[in-house]
């Protein structure tokens, strides 16, 4: 009997026991619970990553030309589904490999709402700057779109565009083609800046012209970046027609090209130089081809404009080919611009050799 209440007490023991250790079970999984889910509420309610966050990271990784941090930024999903995403990937990597140093700028950040997808988010006009042996010698732009996943609601680039008709070659030194004295002026006006080594006197075209063509171009070019209005318009004939052209997204706006006579010109002038601060135009390739009387010209044209809130990033910027023509106006006997027309550049320009 004393065997039998001995046994009953251990069983009862036991049971105790292991009714105290589910207790301590169930209190622990309960608070790991609690913590789990107030971890994802948190999650599912938080702002998430701020997109300056994952510009900083897409910055780091360009600038580090490490491609397995680069795909990190990637969304697998657009990688391994979109013929577009892999291309980019792939362009993108290719782009930094023959360079010794790689500067990304992403302050100030420019971004909005994708128009497309709620979801997405698109970081405009980044510069890209390419050096070699210390010498810059590309500056290049790329488009992000970016779209945010995941419980920690981080972004993954879905898009990495290079706006290759916005790519610059500036070189270590620009060359001021000098002026050259003018028999029937005593003053000789500047001389075109060229934003490439020199190209000299070349061609059948008189050498006469094109001195007196650069001297006209130079002061085209210098008075429109200095908004010398008066010194910009008297380079142009009164007969003149110019075509303007507004490049949006990289494509020439169809709906906004007009051809412009004089008057309409000066007046267009007018309200851009109001609305930019400051304004940068450089050349490059120029060609000359004419007689003593009438010559085309064309160059290569890059234009930006700044204003305050912009910084040092242009509020606009195009590159394009640029098509005068000149001759000499039969009243004053000095070159003038009759015709001027602009064309987005779509090709792909020569890269500097390495």
């Amino acid at each position: 009997m004393q065997n039998e209440n001995e046994n009953v007490e251990k069983r009862k023991t036991w049971l105790e026991q292991v009714f105290k250790n589910s207790q301590v079970v169930v209190g622990t999984c309960a608070a790991i619970g609690i913590v789990v889910i107030t971890a994802i509420v948190a999650a599912l309610t938080g702002k998430g990553e701020e997109i300056e966050t994952f510009a900083h990271r897409w910055e780091a990784a360009v600038e580090s030309k490490d491609s397995k941090k680069y795909q990190n930024l990637w969304d697998p999903v657009a990688l391994r589904t979109s013929k577009e995403a892999q291309q980019q990937y792939n362009e993108a990597v290719k782009r930094t490999r023959p360079y010794g140093k790689i500067v990304a700028q992403v302050k100030p950040l420019s971004h909005r709402k994708d128009p497309r997808s709620k979801d997405l988010y698109r970081i405009e006009s980044i510069p890209v700057e390419l050096f070699k042996d210390g010498q810059l010698l590309m500056r290049t732009y790329r488009d992000l779109v970016v779209k945010r996943k995941g419980v920690q609601k981080r972004w993954y680039l879905v898009r990495d565009q290079e706006l290759r008709d916005q790519q610059e070659f500036p070189q270590s030194s620009q060359e001021v083609i000098a002026s050259t004295e003018d028999t029937d002026s005593p003053e000789t006006g500047p001389t075109v800046t060229i934003n490439e080594a020199a190209s000299g006197l070349s061609g059948n075209t008189p050498v006469d012209t094109q001195l007196k063509i650069r001297q006209v171009l130079g002061a085209w070019q210098r008075s429109w970046q200095t908004k010398d209005l008066q010194t910009y318009m008297a380079q142009y004939a009164n007969e003149a027609k110019i075509t303007r052209v507004t490049v949006v997204d990289g494509k020439e706006d169809q709906e906004k090209k007009r051809i412009l006579n004089k008057a309409q010109l000066r007046q267009g002038m007018v309200r851009l130089n109001k609305r930019y601060s400051k304004i940068e135009v450089l050349i490059s390739n120029l060609q000359i081809n004419g007689d003593t009387a009438v010559a085309d010209v064309g160059f290569l044209q890059t234009y930006k404009a700044f204003t305050p809130a912009s910084g040092n990033r242009p509020a606009y910027r195009d590159f394009g080919t640029k098509t005068l023509i000149l001759a000499i106006d039969a009243k004053d006997g000095i070159w003038k611009i009759y015709k001027e027309s602009w064309k987005n550049y779509k090709d792909v320009p020569n890269y500097p050799k390495l």
